[in-house]
This record gives C-alpha cells, sequence and structure tokens, in this order.
C-alpha cells in the first residue's frame, strides 16, 4: 500500500506525462498552423499594400495637376524677371548713347541699382521654388513606385502560395469556384498596377524641370554678363518655357487616368473574405 507522500509523486509523475504528450501534439500542429497563418498574414499585406497605393493614386492625381500648374506660372514669372533685367539695362545703355552689343562682356553688376537687385532677388525666389516644386513633383513620383513596388511583391508572393496548392483546390467542389474569383482579383489587381505604371511613366512627360535644368536655365547673377544675359532671355528660358508648355497640356488627362485606375472596393472586400478563410483553406 503506497504512503501519501508515494501518491503524490505518481501524481506528478502523471501530471508531466500528460503536459509532454500535449506539447509534443502542439509541436506536431505548428507547420500547418504556419502555413494557414501566412496565407492570411499575406492577404492581410497586400490589403495595407493595396489601402497605400489607393493612397498615392489620389495623391498624384491631385499634387501632380497642382505642381505642374504652379510651375508653370512660376517659370513664365521668372522667365519674365530675366527680360525686365535685359531690357532695363539696354535702356540704361540707350540713355547714355550706349550700345547693348558694345557691352557684352561687361557682367550686370557694372549697372547695379535698386532695380537691378530687386529683379536678381525676383529670379533667385523664382529659381529656389522652382526647384522645390521639382522635388516635391519627384518624391510623389517615387512616394507611388515605391507603393507598387510593394503591391507587386505581395501579390507574387500570394501566387506563389496558390501554385502549391492549386490542385487540390480545383478538386475540391467548396474552394473551386472561389479560387476562379479570387484568382481572377489577383489579375485585375495586377493589370491595375501595370495601368498605373503606364500612366506614371506618362506623367513623367509633364513634370517640371529637373532642379539641374533649372540651375542651368535660370543660371544669372550679378557676375554674369550681359551676352548671358542676353542668351538667357533669347534662347535658353523660351525653349524650357515652351517644350513644358507643349507637356502641360496633357496633365488634366493624365489626373483623370490615375482616378479611373485607382478604384479598388470590389478587390478589397475579396481579398478580405478571401483572408477570413485562407487558415481553412491551408489545413
Amino acid at each position: 500500500m503506497k504512503t501519501p507522500t508515494g501518491l503524490k509523486r505518481d501524481r506528478i509523475r502523471g501530471l508531466i506525462r500528460v503536459l509532454l504528450a500535449t506539447l509534443a501534439g502542439l509541436l506536431f500542429m505548428v507547420p500547418a498552423t504556419v502555413q494557414a497563418g501566412k496565407l492570411r498574414s499575406s492577404l492581410i499585406e497586400t490589403s495595407n499594400n493595396l489601402r497605400a497605393v489607393d493612397k498615392q493614386v489620389k495623391t498624384a492625381a491631385e499634387d501632380f495637376g497642382k505642381i505642374s500648374s504652379n510651375s508653370w506660372q512660376l517659370m513664365q514669372m521668372t522667365a519674365g524677371g530675366i527680360d525686365e533685367t535685359y531690357l532695363y539695362i539696354n535702356q540704361k545703355l540707350k540713355a547714355k548713347k550706349g550700345k547693348y552689343s558694345d557691352n557684352l562682356k561687361k557682367t550686370i553688376s557694372d549697372f547695379e541699382d535698386k532695380n537691378v537687385k530687386a529683379f536678381l532677388k525676383g529670379i533667385d525666389d523664382g529659381k529656389k521654388q522652382a526647384i522645390k516644386f521639382s522635388k516635391e513633383w519627384k518624391s510623389v513620383d517615387d512616394n507611388l513606385n515605391a507603393a507598387l513596388k510593394k503591391l507587386d511583391g505581395s501579390l507574387d508572393d500570394i501566387e506563389g502560395q496558390i501554385a502549391k496548392k492549386k490542385n487540390a483546390w480545383f478538386k475540391s467542389k467548396k474552394y473551386k469556384a472561389k479560387l476562379k474569383t479570387y484568382e481572377k482579383a489577383l489579375t485585375e489587381l495586377r493589370q491595375k498596377s501595370q495601368q498605373i505604371q503606364k500612366t506614371l511613366k506618362e506623367a513623367q512627360a509633364d513634370n517640371p524641370p529637373s532642379p539641374s535644368q533649372i540651375e542651368k536655365n535660370l543660371k544669372i547673377g550679378p557676375k554674369s554678363t550681359l551676352k548671358e544675359l542676353e542668351d538667357l532671355a533669347a534662347h535658353s528660358v523660351k525653349q524650357m518655357l515652351k517644350e513644358y508648355s507643349e507637356n502641360n497640356k496633357s496633365s488634366e488627362g493624365r489626373q483623370r487616368k490615375f482616378r479611373e485606375a485607382g478604384n479598388f472596393s470590389a478587390e478589397l472586400k475579396i481579398l478580405k473574405d478571401w483572408a477570413e478563410e485562407a487558415d481553412e483553406m491551408t489545413k
């Protein structure tokens, strides 16, 4: 007959055996749980990436048009400042019976007064603002590209997981029809992503001049020669404005394309429904 101490020891050993058996069972279950959780996590991640794309598309549709318009107006004003500086110095020379062509090697500082200083400050301020707009455009472009890249990566991930289970799901009465719906949604998402990328490339034709172009075409200051001022007033700035004006005409159509491509409500609902049964599908 066992003593109370012996009975207590047996109970403890029994509990330990039960715990060990339970842990062993859990360990065998882990791979299936991870697999199920992976698909669900990928679907949730794709939904989040899709919402990020949606946000960036709406931002692009609004900001590209605004930046394009503001840049165009600013460059017109800055080009006007260069023309005014040229005309003003030309008039000063004429007032003294001088010729502009005879003074091409002289610098703007040789004719500097409060009006010339004001013109140069306006040009410099305009140049800085134009560079700011150019960088803002690039930021919108970069953010949308990054969001699209993440979305495409998550779509690749889901398609890879489908490929491993596709045969089994097509043999299932429960999942065969659903899988067709899910795959169709993925295909449509891929097509929309490609359309947005295409529109984004087209929109790059509307973008303001780069900071380096702005620096080059608006490079004017007290040490600039009258020859450099004349060249800017007569050729460089006008050509830049002509090219940008032609590209700017298509801006409104680009904005409409962005808005049309950015409607993902149907796909988001399908991804949500799929995520809710993903664990069951991958058992």
